[in-house]
């Protein structure tokens, strides 16, 4: 019924325009509108191509639901992604505290072979944990993940880690 030729294509993509804008002016996509838009024109073009008339669904609600499913999709990982960033003042309260830390480390630091020698005495799993939560900047989840441990076991690491490097450098 329906052709993939360009100029097929071309008509129904000019008739079909206000589902694609509707669909990616949608209140949950408005941040990234032309990542969204673009997304549904990818995806009205896949379902023409994959439509089977033979299958007896409305072509209309089959592209309908084509695209909004997809839309769905990159609305899903846009909002992993933002889950992982920290809020401005939640960023600023953890570097100024990782700040203080390490310019109270700093005072009482005379020679570097100090923190050398206190980084020895962890292990290496708490040198490996330090190294990616502290000096990376990856979340404990993230970590676990490199490590294939459980977060748990990474919090765990951590504040022991940091028991004794206080321990060692006070």
């Amino acid at each position: 019924m329906y052709t993939t030729d360009e100029k097929n294509l071309e008509s129904l993509l000019k008739n079909y325009q206000g589902l694609l804008r509707k669909a990616a002016g949608q209140n949950h996509l408005r941040s990234f509108y032309e990542e969204a838009y673009a997304q549904a024109v990818l995806s009205f073009c896949e379902a023409v191509r994959q439509f089977d008339a033979s299958r007896s669904i409305p072509f209309a609600g089959y592209v309908k639901a084509k695209i909004y499913g997809d839309l769905y999709t990159l609305f899903k990982k846009q909002r992993r992604s933002w889950q992982r960033e920290l809020p401005l003042e939640q960023a600023d309260n953890n570097s100024s505290s990782l700040i203080n830390l390490q310019l109270n480390f700093e005072d009482r630091i005379i020679d570097k072979n100090i923190l050398a020698i206190a980084l020895k005495q962890l292990s290496t799993r708490q040198r490996q944990i330090i190294d990616y939560t502290l000096l990376q900047g990856f979340t404990q989840t993230e970590t676990a993940g490199f490590l294939q441990i459980s977060q748990q076991a990474v919090a765990a690491g951590q504040k022991q880690a940091l028991a004794l490097l206080k321990k060692t450098l006070t």
